[in-house]
C-alpha cells in the first residue's frame, strides 16, 4: 500500500508536481481490454455485447439493443456522467488552484517531501 497511495495522488494530479493526468475511462477500456473480458467478468449485463458496443453501450442502436435483448435504461442504466462536460470541468477547477497565490509554495513543499531524488 505504501506505494499506492501517493501513486494515486500523483496520478489524479493532487500533489501540484507533475503533469496533469485525466484518463479517459472509455479510451481505456479500448487499450486495454479490446475485447472486452474484464467488463463482461465484472459486468455481466454487458457480457452479451462485442466490439465497441461493450465499451460505449449508450450507443448501441435501437434494433441491434433488441436484437442482442439489450435495453439502456432497462437492463443497463444510463450513464450518469457526461465525460467531456466532466473533464472540462475537472480541467478548469485544477487551472484554478494552480493559479492560486501560494500553489507554487504548497508545490515545492511536497516536492520537496515526496518527489523523486533521481539527478536528471
Amino acid at each position: 500500500p505504501g506505494i499506492h497511495y501517493s501513486q494515486i495522488q500523483m496520478q489524479s494530479g493532487v500533489t501540484g508536481i507533475n503533469a496533469l493526468r485525466m484518463y479517459n475511462p472509455i479510451k481505456q477500456g479500448y487499450d486495454h481490454d479490446p475485447n472486452g473480458e474484464f467488463i463482461k467478468r465484472w459486468v455481466p449485463e454487458l457480457s452479451k455485447l462485442e466490439g465497441n458496443d461493450i465499451h460505449e453501450p449508450w450507443l448501441i442502436p435501437g434494433l441491434i439493443g433488441h436484437e442482442k435483448r439489450f435495453k439502456l435504461g432497462s437492463n443497463y442504466p444510463f450513464p450518469i456522467v457526461n465525460l467531456k462536460e466532466s473533464i472540462s470541468v475537472a480541467r478548469q477547477h485544477f487551472k484554478n488552484v494552480r493559479q492560486t497565490k501560494n500553489f507554487r509554495e504548497i508545490s515545492n513543499e511536497v516536492f520537496i517531501k515526496h518527489g523523486s531524488r533521481k539527478k536528471r
